[in-house]
């Protein structure tokens, strides 16, 4: 079984957003600047569905390419 990921990358912004590299950019560096990332430090998609104000679930369910699952309320 494939291992899955947990930190993020632009393109799993672009994916999750629709947003242009550029701006994918601009947001991962604004999650970085609001949880006190050192540049070296990753983000991890908990911290990104924060920012994004997304359940956590559905984020970590794009990065690593599987079928999103809707919860009824």
């Amino acid at each position: 079984m494939k291992s899955k990921r947990i930190c993020v990358y632009t393109s799993d912004i672009e994916a999750l957003t629709g947003k242009s590299p550029r701006v994918s950019r601009d947001l991962m560096s604004q999650v970085g600047t609001q949880y006190q990332k050192e540049k070296h430090q990753l983000v991890s998609y908990c911290e990104l569905a924060a920012f994004l104000n997304l359940k956590p679930e559905v984020v970590f369910q794009v990065i690593n390419n599987l079928p999103v699952v809707q919860e009824e309320e």
